[in-house]
């Protein structure tokens, strides 16, 4: 039996995307996901504001066995599908 339960370190976070690659020597695969700040300040006489840098932070770096990161590939994608057929 699998017992599941939050990590005294648990969060939630907004993500804006991930990057990632594999580790040949390692045979593992890793994931980095990132949320974008934006900076923004007023511009112009009549008080716009204009993003005027981008600062990404890296929330947590993940590595992987390969069939671990196919299991979250294919439950990934089932959930897309489920999030299309919604729209």
């Amino acid at each position: 039996m699998i017992k599941t339960e939050l990590s005294p370190d648990f969060s939630v976070i907004h993500v804006d995307g991930v990057f990632g690659g594999i580790s040949t020597d390692q045979g593992t695969a890793w994931v980095q996901v990132f949320c974008d700040l934006p900076n923004s300040e007023v511009s112009g006489a009549n008080g716009d504001m204009a993003v005027t840098k981008i600062r990404r932070q890296i929330l947590v770096d993940m590595r992987m066995s390969t069939s671990t990161y196919r299991a979250i590939a294919k439950w990934m994608e089932e959930t897309v599908k489920k999030l299309d057929a919604i729209k």
